[in-house]
């Protein structure tokens, strides 16, 4: 299936960045006594930031590719690739309380 190999190759940069913002935000908190309350808030901040941007890329690939096969959980053709879509939706929402997280624990 031609589109959710498009999907799979769009969303290794997003895969990418969701690493990179997480390994900022993991770095940046275990090294708080060593860089400082003001340096780690500025990369928690950071990563936050980056981290939202991916997590935006990332399910807008998810949503285009669920517009563009919109009988996926209902196809039996479609039964290998239903679970990759469905799990892509709970790491959507497990990105979206990461960056609410790290974007409280910044502010308070």
């Amino acid at each position: 299936m031609q589109s959710f190999t498009n999907f799979a190759n769009d969303t290794k940069n997003d895969f990418n960045l969701i690493v990179a913002s997480i390994i900022i935000i993991a770095i940046s908190s275990l090294a708080q006594p060593i860089i400082g309350v003001f340096f780690t808030k500025l990369f928690r901040f950071s990563g936050a930031i980056v981290l939202a941007y991916a997590s935006i890329i990332y399910i807008t690939h998810l949503s285009g590719f669920y517009k563009n096969n919109p009988n996926i959980f209902t196809n039996v053709e479609y039964a290998s690739f239903k679970s990759n879509i469905f799990v892509g939706g709970i790491l959507s929402i497990i990105l979206t309380v990461l960056i609410l997280y790290t974007t409280y624990s910044v502010f308070f």
